[in-house]
């Protein structure tokens, strides 16, 4: 992941993810991006015909139960490939259950009417579990986990 990588999904990122950040974390899009990254000890960038789509990692352990948390903050053009489980996205679940066997234990939130993201989450065979406050401002949001 480079610093354009990040300058252009933030610039371009999907309006979902924009208030995910903003509501977990108080945090612009670059911002999100940059403490995301920076709590991960690799970040990735999903390109689609060339551009950045995506950046994703996954952090290190961290809380009770020492869960990782695996995160993916995307622009609209990664909407379609999300939703059709391109070759790159197949790329996301060989991450995923690396980051498991690694870790244990990944957790993290998404908003509820973030629906692409959910079907995504899905997808990799997490649990999702029902509306909870959570993050900076208590906003409603799903917790999803996975154990190995």
């Amino acid at each position: 992941m480079t610093s354009d990588d990040v300058r252009y999904v933030a610039a371009n990122m999907r309006a979902m993810d924009a208030v995910e950040v903003w509501n977990m974390t108080g945090s612009t899009p670059r911002d999100g991006i940059l403490r995301a990254a920076g709590n991960s000890p690799a970040s990735f960038t999903i390109t689609l015909d060339d551009r950045p789509a995506a950046v994703c990692g996954c952090t290190k352990a961290r809380g009770l139960r020492a869960a990782a948390a695996p995160w993916l903050l995307g622009t609209d053009e990664l909407e379609p490939a999300l939703l059709t489980a391109g070759t790159q996205i197949m790329v996301t679940h060989r991450m995923v259950e690396g980051w498991l066997q690694r870790a244990g234990i990944l957790e993290n939130w998404v908003d509820p009417d973030n629906t692409t993201a959910i079907r995504w989450i899905k997808w990799l065979g997490f649990t999702l579990d029902p509306v909870a406050p959570a993050g900076l401002f208590g906003k409603p949001h799903r917790r999803f986990w996975r154990e190995a």
